[in-house]
């Protein structure tokens, strides 16, 4: 005797449904897995190769642009994550996890539309509000860069990131709203704005056209990395003359949630940097971020 001898017919199929269901998930985790190895693989020699020149030659480090190969490591950088639906979210059925290869430079809310659809499908329409994130805890802020995000929380943890995926109870004191990709962009430009003002008193960005700006957010956006740096490598040189930035800018994000904002002069020695930031900033938890 079988083991579905004497069922009705709709439950062997079913049955054989579910199982060519599980066999499929299984047939995408595994090349999810070659993926997420291999992006592992490729972060780890790029954290064993020094910068090359820096010591030597300090002007060719200020000209980014002059080296694409270590433009496109940055910009490929991605992090394996899995999503998975917050457990008291109400669904239909059971929700499977979501996994993503997620890039650094980007912000959550502009990269995880395929995210939110996948797990709507499993989800009561009228339960559905305002999409969020969060780690062991900790909501995600959106308006950080997704590598930021994973240095300050998780970088000590093994991949892929686990992100829990909410719908509801929105946390209204921790994090800001982001109605549309609009919010994002306006977000992106002013970072820009900002950092430009330190480096060339604004001039560039200001020369720049309507279309230049579109198509810097766009390149973000899609992901394209010669439409963004086609327009981005104009805010990253100086004349020669000026034989530098004025400043570099950046950001330290503290654990406790404040934002310190400071800018440093280009002449200071490169290596000098961290030890200055650690006498101002003694015992406690920050990370620097150099803006664009």
């Amino acid at each position: 005797m079988g083991r579905y001898s004497g069922k009705p017919d709709w439950l062997k199929r079913k049955v054989l449904a579910e199982l060519r269901h599980r066999k499929e998930v299984t047939r995408k985790s595994s090349h999810i897995t070659q993926a997420f190895k291999s992006q592992i693989r490729k972060a780890t020699q790029l954290e064993s190769k020094p910068p090359r020149n820096i010591e030597d030659n300090k002007k060719s480090f200020y000209r980014m642009t002059d080296d694409k190969d270590v433009l496109r490591d940055v910009w490929f950088g991605r992090i394996p994550t899995c999503f998975t639906l917050y457990q008291d979210e109400i669904t239909e059925r059971e929700a499977e996890p979501y996994y993503l290869l997620l890039p650094r430079i980007s912000y959550l809310t502009l990269v995880t539309d395929k995210v939110k659809k996948h797990f709507q499908k499993v989800m009561r329409q009228e339960e559905v509000s305002e999409i969020w994130f969060e780690y062991e805890g900790t909501p995600l802020k959106w308006h950080y860069p997704i590598g930021l995000l994973f240095d300050l929380h998780a970088s000590n943890t093994a991949l892929p990131w686990s992100i829990t995926v909410h719908f509801k109870n929105f946390p209204e004191k921790d994090l800001l709203h982001c109605h549309s990709k609009d919010v994002i962009e306006a977000h992106f430009m002013a970072c820009i704005k900002e950092a430009d003002a330190l480096k060339h008193k604004s001039q560039v960005i200001n020369e720049m056209q309507k279309k230049d700006h579109k198509q810097l957010w766009m390149g973000l956006q899609n992901d394209k990395f010669e439409q963004f740096w086609a327009i981005n490598r104009k805010l990253m040189e100086y004349p020669p003359e000026d034989n530098g930035f004025r400043y570099i800018p950046f950001r330290i994000y503290q654990h406790y949630g404040k934002t310190l904002r400071a800018h440093l002069c280009w002449t200071l020695e490169l290596y000098g940097i961290a030890d200055k930031i650690d006498c101002i900033y003694s015992n406690r938890h920050f990370k620097v971020e150099v803006m664009a």
